[in-house]
Order: C-alpha cells, then sequence, then structure tokens
C-alpha cells in the first residue's frame, strides 16, 4: 500500500510512502503526476517529474492548483528488479500557499 504524505499547497513539498512485500526495498522509483479527475485513469495523467531518483519527496509546482497529485511507486530489489507499479492520488485538489 502507497500513501501521500505532506501539505497539498502549492510549493510544498510531499513524499510518497510504499510497503513492499516478498523482499527488501532496494531504492524504489518514484513519478509524479497531476490529474483532473479523483479517480486514477492513466490516461488523462500529465506529468510533473519524469525522475526516476530514488528520492520519493517531490515539490508541487504552482501548475499543479485545482489538480489532484499522483505518485507511480515502483518497488526496486537491492539486485535492480523492479516490481509491480502502484498508482496513488492523493485525497483532494492542491490548493494555493497563503501568503
Amino acid at each position: 500500500m502507497s500513501n501521500i504524505i505532506g501539505d497539498l499547497r502549492e510549493k510544498a513539498k510531499v513524499r510518497v510512502t510504499g510497503t513492499v512485500t516478498g523482499g527488501t526495498d532496494g531504492s524504489s522509483r518514484v513519478q509524479w503526476y497531476k490529474s483532473y479527475l479523483s479517480t486514477l485513469d492513466e490516461n488523462n495523467l500529465a506529468a510533473l517529474s519524469t525522475s526516476t531518483a530514488v528520492a520519493k519527496a517531490f515539490r508541487i509546482p504552482p501548475g499543479a492548483i485545482g489538480c489532484y497529485i499522483v505518485a507511480k511507486f515502483t518497488p526496486m530489489s537491492p539486485d535492480g528488479r523492479s516490481g509491480e507499479p502502484t498508482f496513488v492520488i492523493s485525497d483532494r485538489t492542491i490548493e494555493c500557499r497563503e501568503g
């Protein structure tokens, strides 16, 4: 199971957590997207990052205001084998940062 954790406002940093079963997490990959839909539809995702970095944290850009944030979490074993990707979507849309 994966979750998006953090303040859902522009320029705030969020991160994704995931549980790896059947092995040890090596360097899992996370890609970030935005969606205008509250339900997951892979055909309606716009990439916010193409990073395949190990870091699971992401700073929300102003272009994501009014959208849902989606994280694609792909577990990787220490020997480099990838597991089944999981998508997780924020429970509400991104808001403007006040002040």
